[in-house]
């Protein structure tokens, strides 16, 4: 937070009418809550049964992170999950990476937990049948 707070000022000082009404950062709560989604939430048992069905492994857990998903289920008590590609120590780093193939398997889980979640894949349903 600090990082950002001293961009917008370093931005600030060198423009003249922001020199004169320097903004003000103000952020939204001092910490951010907790959030947990149960087990038992559709959207949970769609992906859970997405992977099955692509023949690969799943598993639930906790992150001991902050993510958007978080905001949703505390504000709006929208479940919402974390789920995506690559190794999370690498995720928002210099050297960010995810390897393409686990990008693509992402995209395909996505898309047909969609398919599923909306009704218009049915469970079991394969991706190139939906």
């Amino acid at each position: 937070m600090r990082e950002f707070e001293e961009w917008i000022a370093c931005a600030a000082a060198s423009d003249g009418w922001l020199r004169d009404h320097p903004p003000v950062v103000e952020w939204p709560r001092p910490g951010v809550p907790s959030a947990e989604v149960s087990p038992s939430e559709p959207i949970v048992a769609e992906l859970l049964d997405v992977e099955r069905d692509l023949g690969r492994s799943a598993r639930l857990g906790g992150l001991d992170n902050w993510h958007d998903g978080a905001t949703l289920i505390v504000e709006a008590g929208i479940p919402s999950v974390c789920y995506g590609p690559g190794d999370i120590q690498y995720a928002h780093q210099a050297d960010e990476r995810v390897p393409i193939g686990e990008l693509v398997a992402c995209a395909q889980g996505i898309a047909l937990a969609t398919l599923r979640f909306c009704g218009v894949a049915s469970p079991g349903q394969a991706l190139r049948d939906a």
